[in-house]
């Protein structure tokens, strides 16, 4: 990846990362809860149902689909899980 494009990559995943950080009070981390290969991992994580979403993957996903759909269907069913953990 040019170092252009790696740079607004970054900016991006840190742009999505936050619509659940600041909407859904998701936080961020760099521990994977599964297998740890030793690579750098950025993610969001709602421990109270036990949740974790690796951003970079979310926006690789989209970009590979070409559409915002990807991450309005992610939001909306954590919105609705979060809904129902505290209910």
């Amino acid at each position: 990846m040019a170092p252009a494009n790696r740079e607004m990559f970054d900016k991006f995943i840190r742009l999505v990362g936050a619509a659940f950080v600041n909407g859904l009070g998701f936080q961020w981390t760099n521990k994977p809860i599964g297998y740890d290969d030793g690579k750098a991992y950025i993610a969001v994580e709602m421990l109270s149902i036990d949740t974790q979403l690796s951003i970079p993957s979310l926006v690789t996903a989209a970009a590979k689909r070409r559409t915002g759909d990807e991450w309005a269907f992610v939001f909306r069913n954590m919105r609705e899980r979060l809904d129902g953990a505290s209910s």
